[in-house]
């Protein structure tokens, strides 16, 4: 998997990424860990490129159904760390199998 650091990129390039990764809207896989080293991934849609230098870019969490946050929210909020990830052809069936609602503290990694 090629890994790239926005940080070291020149800003026509960084700019380039940044637009690349919203349009078309793709889905993310977004990886978190729980408080107890538990690991959680979950596909997102709704995101927009917030800015280029630094680079940011912005995905929204919705509550669930009942009100309750997801565990991709929890998770942040208690880490406050995640990784994007762009899904590919090669992930689209993975992509479904964690769109699934597992219980708290489900490895959808393993799932």
């Amino acid at each position: 998997m090629k890994k790239i650091d926005p940080v070291d990129l020149e800003y026509r390039h960084s700019f380039s990424l940044l637009s690349s990764i919203v349009m078309p809207r793709p889905i993310l896989l977004v990886a978190t860990v729980n408080q107890e080293g538990g690991f959680n991934v979950a596909p997102y849609a709704l995101l927009t490129g917030l800015c280029v230098k630094p680079f940011l870019v912005g995905f929204t969490v919705v509550r669930k159904r009942n009100g309750e946050k997801k565990d991709t929210q929890k998770n942040i909020e208690s880490s406050g760390d995640f990784v994007l990830n762009v899904v590919t052809e090669s992930l689209a069936d993975r992509q479904n199998l964690a769109s699934q609602d597992y219980p708290y503290g489900v490895d959808e990694f393993k799932e």
